[in-house]
């Protein structure tokens, strides 16, 4: 979807019609919503959680496994990957109008993409999880290597922080 249809009533019209097995949200977010366009709230706890259910949800977004995440995989068939802390990670400043071009966003661009691509290549929800935070390992070793470029700490500590508060909840065998 384009930035602009991210807003709670085309989501909603989407998955209503689409009734898609993978559901792939970044924004900002909290215990309680995904934020889309504007962050505007497109998901909310008490609201419209149900639009989520019998599918799996990876949000790319703050807090987003915390309350919300829990509601949603309440429904035995329902499978909700996403972050039950900060998502953090670094950029280059100087690259926001590029971002494939920003070498510090690389590693968690990487790593956010993972999921979606193993879910996609027909693995299980765990096995993309777990695929995910072997990257996520094997990359801080990367950055370990050498101190030669000083946001290389900073990226480790946010890829630790990120692989720490990852979580997949509900059916861990789901897949596409």
């Amino acid at each position: 979807m384009s930035k602009e249809k991210a807003n709670r009533n085309d989501v909603e019209s989407f998955v209503a019609s689409m009734k898609p097995g993978l559901i792939v949200l970044q924004g900002h977010g909290d215990t309680n919503n995904i934020c889309g366009h504007k962050d505007e709230p497109i998901v909310t706890l008490g609201e419209n959680e149900n639009i989520l259910k019998s599918c799996i949800t990876y949000a790319i977004a703050c807090d987003s496994a915390g309350a919300l995440g829990k509601k949603v995989v309440e429904d035995k068939n329902t499978t909700f990957i996403g972050y039950e802390g900060s998502f953090g990670f670094i950029r280059d400043a100087t690259r926001e109008c590029n971002p494939p071009k920003d070498k510090y966003a690389k590693p968690f661009q990487e790593i956010s993409n993972l999921i979606s691509k193993e879910m996609i290549r027909g693995k299980t929800a765990k096995e993309a999880y777990e695929k995910s935070q072997q990257r996520c390992r094997e990359l801080i070793k990367e950055y370990s290597a050498s101190d030669a470029d000083p946001a290389n700490k900073e990226i480790r500590f946010w890829l630790f922080w990120d692989m720490q508060f990852q979580r997949v909840l509900g059916e861990q065998n789901a897949k596409l």
